[in-house]
């Protein structure tokens, strides 16, 4: 490559009396290039910062305007007090505004996410769920970019619609896996959720049914056989099983003969299958609730859940007197009288599909449980067994 000539020289003009030297290089579009200094280290620095730019960059080197000089100065002297550079500063525009992997509306990303959900294997239940609340949040957004969205916007949002913390939690959780989706993919240059602060929520005690209220269910379930409910209302109070997992449940799956449920990891919520006892034994005495009441239901095959079972429920609860449902109830009440009866938090863990007791002490156990409150619980039998314990208030 040919090297470029400079010259650097004396200057004397009565005019520019601080003006000593002078550097001159080659010319650029009729014009010659020349630089000013006034000392003779400067002039010697400045040149060897031209020869250096002319070696990176050709001649380009010499096309900077004046303008530009000066919108580079003011420039800098902005993004100072920010210890940030003028290449800093484009960076983080062309990150914002013209993000790498392209610009997408929020729908589109959102599309594109429920897309690689499915194709991840992921429960439909969950994606659907997903997609109700993430296009919910979109309809806030028409037509916007999601590189566009602040985190202000996003808690302005979380603001106006969720008071409840446990919701606005829940919210949060779910605006993470969109923009977090966003980010990888360069849809967006920076995630607007790591801004947000997620609340601090306290755990509060599992809401169980009573002994009472839990008989008052079966009894009414047994007395109206056309609600089909006695099954499904056994096996949420005597084995535990989550609701999701019920409605997939089939009478195949549970062997009255040795006293198991099996709960296939088509069905388990953590994919894992798990066997669930019917039959406890403690000091040599033998607890069968459940399987009293599922054998004069016992069918070879079918769903465990009747149709119209929303409807059905609610009709229960007016039979049975139910003025409150806890959240989770059925299952909540098996880990919490569970525990309480057999004193094996390790057992109870096992037969709710966890892993460790963790999630038993932190959702499920309910310290107000007597003793006696935990026996008369696991000895509600049907009417028509001979050892059906009488309950009272």
């Amino acid at each position: 490559m040919k090297q470029t000539r400079f010259d650097l020289r004396e200057y004397n003009d009565p005019a520019r009396p601080n003006i000593k030297y002078y550097v001159t290089g080659p010319k650029l579009n009729g014009k010659r290039w020349r630089r000013f200094y006034a000392t003779l280290k400067e002039a010697k620095t400045g040149l060897e910062l031209k020869r250096a730019e002319i070696e990176n960059y050709g001649t380009k080197a010499f096309e900077i305007s004046d303008k530009l000089r000066v919108e580079a100065i003011e420039a800098n002297e902005r993004l100072r007090p920010l210890h940030a550079s003028i290449t800093d500063a484009v960076d983080f525009y062309l990150r914002h505004a013209r993000p790498t992997g392209g610009t997408k509306e929020v729908r589109e990303v959102i599309d594109e996410l429920l897309m690689a959900k499915r194709k991840a294997g992921k429960r439909e239940s969950y994606t659907k769920i997903l997609g109700w609340v993430l296009k919910a949040f979109a309809r806030n957004f028409e037509e916007r970019n999601i590189n566009d969205i602040t985190w202000g916007e996003v808690e302005k949002y979380l603001d106006a619609n969720f008071a409840n913390i446990k919701s606005r939690d829940n919210r949060i959780r779910d605006l993470k896996v969109l923009f977090t989706f966003a980010s990888k993919r360069n849809y967006c240059g920076s995630n607007p959720m790591n801004q947000i602060e997620r609340p601090t929520l306290t755990a509060k005690r599992p809401e169980i049914f009573t002994v009472t209220e839990a008989a008052a269910l079966l009894t009414a379930a047994e007395a109206h056989p056309e609600l089909e409910l006695a099954p499904a209302i056994a096996i949420g109070l005597f084995a535990g099983l989550r609701m999701n997992e019920m409605k997939q449940l089939d009478w195949r799956h549970i062997d009255l003969q040795h006293g198991v449920i099996d709960v296939s990891e088509e069905i388990a919520k953590t994919r894992q299958q798990r066997n669930v006892d019917m039959i406890f034994e403690l000091e040599k005495t033998k607890y069968t609730p459940l399987v009293a009441w599922l054998a004069p239901y016992a069918k070879s095959s079918g769903s465990i859940i009747p149709t119209g079972f929303r409807g059905k429920i609610l009709r229960l609860r007016e039979l049975a007197e139910i003025t409150n449902w806890p959240d989770n109830g059925l299952r909540h009440s098996f880990g919490s009288y569970h525990v309480a009866q057999f004193q094996n938090p390790n057992m109870t863990a096992l037969q709710m599909g966890h892993a460790t007791t963790d999630m038993l002490f932190k959702h499920y156990r309910n310290y107000r449980i007597a003793k006696r409150d935990a026996e008369r619980y696991w000895n509600i039998r049907p009417a028509s067994a001979d050892n059906l314990v009488a309950m009272t208030a």
